[in-house]
């Protein structure tokens, strides 16, 4: 019997050669991560806001672009997450002061 599916598949898979395709698993294990890292970062924040007191945040939040093709909502991903731990890491530093 003829598998349409594997023929296709496997046909698309040698059209697009090695150095074009990418590896779906790849991007779900970094954006898995991403995400395990905002919510560190949130963790982090609501923490030493509760110990410290809340810092007032500026009214309103920026737009975030609606999110392309798969690299492109990576890497906006990436981005927000490096802001959101900054801000962790700000919120440590905050901590450490108000502590030692």
């Amino acid at each position: 019997m003829f598998d349409t599916t594997t023929s296709l598949s496997k046909a698309s898979y040698q059209a697009q050669g090695p150095e074009t395709r990418i590896e779906p698993n790849a991007i779900n294990a970094a954006s898995s991560s991403l995400e395990s890292a905002r919510e560190l970062a949130n963790r982090v924040d609501d923490l030493v806001n509760r110990l410290c007191g809340a810092v007032p945040q500026a009214v309103g939040q920026a737009v975030e672009p609606k999110a392309g093709p798969i690299l492109g909502g990576l890497r906006q991903d990436a981005e927000r997450t490096a802001e959101m731990i900054r801000n962790a890491q700000g919120q440590l530093n905050r901590l450490e002061r108000e502590v030692m």
